[in-house]
């Protein structure tokens, strides 16, 4: 009763927040955009204060005209920060990969209960014959179907044939998404936020606005690379040009702060960008690898080492998130592959039993 009480009231107070969202068209677009704007508000900011007090500046912290060397090293960090800026519009706007609603999917049939079960699922399917030849029994229809099996009032169902899928078949029951309600393939996750389940989910993140999955991982990677090489030329010229400035000099705080800034900014992007690269070079997605004791496709042995069976080496993984249409993910893995990962879970275990004498013991 407790559970159901408080399941109510969490869904009376989100119909409120949607509610309150719909209504207020400007305060949706800025929610929506979650910390994007005050990403860009940053690099802009670091972007002036380079210009202005980094390199267009003399030696006592002056301004000085511009030479052909300040217009280079200008245009060295501009240049790759305004394209970048550029891959995280593109990053935010397009569509990280999102899999198709079973409301989309869904099929409407009007009928009785009984025409509703002798509708044929999908293919050369015999009436009334499950995908691996057996017969349906009541309890299947049932749980099919909203009404008894002794109703003979017409209903409209949405016939979903993404329940015909060999992963339900073969036990995967987590692999059904009752919000969307569909059938994941694996690699996929629903996002909380955008509440759409999204192909090959790495994280949302709150600075770009947008879940990062198979179709935008390339363009978010592009956007660490670029914005890593602007921030390391612009600490490298800051540090050149605080070793240069006269003692006493004015501007030495305000290059004091822009090099805190960029080096605060600097760590966060390194790190969110070797992370990447870690889990690209793999063909893992960073939800894998913090969550990899939550999926049965991902095996690990008593060493350690983690066997992936989506896995092709270095170069395939790259031209897989450069090219996502590359990569094809299945509902189930093949036999062969169930196969290598319960040899490889088994050595585990054998490895780790304790040994003979104090089993006897």
């Amino acid at each position: 009763k407790g559970h159901l009480f408080v399941a109510g009231q969490l869904e009376r107070e989100l119909k409120k927040c949607q509610s309150w969202r719909r209504k207020n068209a400007i305060a949706k677009a800025i929610l929506d955009l979650e910390f994007l704007p005050v990403l860009v508000a940053v690099i802009v900011a670091l972007l002036v204060g380079y210009t202005r007090s980094i390199v267009f500046v003399d030696t006592n912290g002056d301004n000085a005209p511009a030479t052909a060397a300040s217009v280079f090293w200008c245009f060295v960090v501009l240049v790759p920060s305004v394209v970048g800026l550029g891959f995280l519009y593109r990053c935010w706007q397009m569509d990280p990969g999102f899999l198709l609603t079973g409301q989309t999917k869904a099929s409407k049939h009007n009928g009785t209960f009984s025409e509703m079960t002798e509708i044929i699922p999908k293919g050369d399917k015999k009436e009334g014959v499950s995908p691996n030849g057996e017969d349906r029994d009541s309890t299947e229809d049932e749980l099919l179907f909203p009404e008894s099996a002794n109703s003979t009032c017409e209903i409209t169902v949405d016939m979903d044939f993404d329940l015909d899928s060999p992963a339900l078949w073969a036990g995967n029951w987590n692999q059904i998404c009752p919000t969307c309600r569909i059938v994941k393939p694996l690699r996929a996750k629903h996002d909380s936020v955008t509440n759409r389940c999204v192909e090959h989910f790495d994280h949302h993140c709150p600075w770009v606005g947008n879940a990062i999955g198979k179709e935008n991982r390339w363009h978010f990677l592009v956007f660490l690379l670029l914005e890593m090489w602007a921030l390391l030329v612009s600490i490298s010229v800051s540090i050149y040009k605080l070793t240069k400035l006269k003692h006493g000099s004015q501007n030495a705080g305000y290059v004091v702060g822009f090099l805190v800034m960029d080096c605060s900014l600097g760590i966060s992007v390194l790190t969110l960008l070797m992370a990447q690269i870690n889990s690209i070079v793999k063909n893992m997605t960073t939800n894998e690898m913090a969550n990899a004791h939550r999926y049965n496709y991902i095996a690990m042995d008593s060493y350690g080492r983690v066997f992936n069976p989506f896995d092709k080496g270095c170069n395939e993984n790259c031209l897989e998130v450069m090219y996502p249409s590359k990569g094809v993910t299945p509902v189930v893995l093949e036999e062969e592959v169930q196969q290598k990962i319960r040899e490889w879970i088994m050595d585990k275990k054998d490895i780790m039993r304790p040994p003979q004498a104090f089993r006897r013991a």
